[in-house]
């Protein structure tokens, strides 16, 4: 028999209506949360949230899993329960009054179909008065449809626009997301994704070092940090005698976008290292600008030295502070070892 005394509920119900049911009256429910300034108090089954979201996949499953009550201070708990619903039932209400408040939970918790319905909401705004606000929406959540409409209008409307009140300049606050300053990306707070549970003894491998990410909001990639290689000697040849010697050599690492172009280049003079807790950072010349929900990959050519690599690495990470969520996939231009579970690739470092 059930908590509420009852045995029935499942009669004449589809799988969504009895998962609701039990969402509803919390039966084997194995996660609680506090949601929002208030706390409230709201509790759910992981296996649920997980089947729907990476996020919360890494959140349950990874290696920094968490435990006991998890606190969401930055979603109300209205939006909260019409995320699970989404999640236990596939329905999903989003109106005028709730679409900014789901357009971010969404985009926290990398759920495309509920961001493409919040854009078919917001573009009805890229048609009024409201179009430069639009257009930010668009940009901060990587919505092609609703900058496309924006733009068409503001092109048309000019002046209008321009004056808007939600027009806003580098430097000042936006009002369209008065937490938010337009500082310029190098002056902006960075951020670190840490892939790996562990470093490991050199490992021989050489030619192109590759792996794919996905990130879940925009971000602008600004650093990475490699593996170094370990000391070794080589044989020379000067003025006729045969010399041993350090050749630290030259990496070039590249970022590919989701067409396989080449968005950024860069040489990069590397030290050797004989300490495996070591990591070299490799700051790029100008920051990259990634997009969300589409794929890249980092390319490191001309590793020709054994090398550290990482293990226990992880899948997905979302870092506490921007919950930017980063998800790694195998690459398809990786020649030998590097994976989303082991080798290169400790941290990427950006900004939002």
């Amino acid at each position: 028999m059930d908590a509420n005394n009852t045995t029935n509920w499942r009669d004449n119900k589809d799988l969504p209506e009895c998962m609701m049911y039990m969402l509803q009256n919390e039966i084997m429910v194995d996660v609680t949360f506090r949601v929002g300034h208030e706390s409230t108090l709201i509790k759910a089954h992981k296996i649920m949230l997980s089947s729907r979201s990476a996020v919360f996949h890494t959140m349950f499953e990874g290696s920094l899993s968490e435990t006991g009550e998890i606190t969401i201070p930055d979603i109300d708990a209205s939006t909260f329960r019409d995320i699970l619903t989404y999640f236990y039932s596939d329905d999903i209400t989003i109106t005028n009054n709730n679409v900014k408040e789901m357009l971010y939970a969404a985009d926290k918790y990398m759920l495309a179909a509920v961001k493409r319905k919040c854009e078919t909401i917001l573009k009805q705004t890229a048609q009024l008065e409201h179009a430069t606000k639009a257009l930010q929406t668009g940009y901060q959540y990587y919505l092609l449809e609703l900058q496309k409409d924006s733009l068409n209008y503001i092109e048309m409307n000019t002046k209008a626009c321009l004056l808007s009140e939600h027009a806003s300049h580098f430097g000042e606050p936006s009002i369209a997301f008065p937490r938010s300053m337009r500082a310029p990306v190098s002056k902006r707070q960075t951020y670190i994704i840490n892939r790996y549970g562990q470093i490991d003894d050199p490992m021989g491998t050489s030619g192109i070092q590759s792996l794919t990410f996905c990130s879940n909001k925009e971000i602008w990639l600004k650093e990475v940090n490699i593996f170094p290689p370990v000391y070794q000697y080589v044989q020379h040849i000067r003025g006729g005698r045969r010399m041993h010697c350090y050749d630290p050599g030259t990496l070039k690492i590249k970022v590919l976008n989701n067409s396989k172009e080449e968005t950024f280049q860069q040489q990069e003079n590397i030290n050797l290292s004989q300490n495996g807790g070591e990591v070299q950072q490799i700051d790029f010349c100008k920051p990259v600008r990634v997009t969300s929900m589409r794929d890249y990959t980092i390319v490191l050519d001309r590793m020709t030295h054994q090398h550290f690599y990482g293990t226990d690495s992880q899948e997905s990470v979302t870092d506490q502070q921007s919950w930017v969520t980063i998800v790694f996939e195998n690459s398809p231009v990786n020649e030998n070892g590097t994976d989303n579970n082991t080798g290169q690739f400790a941290e990427l470092l950006f900004s939002v």
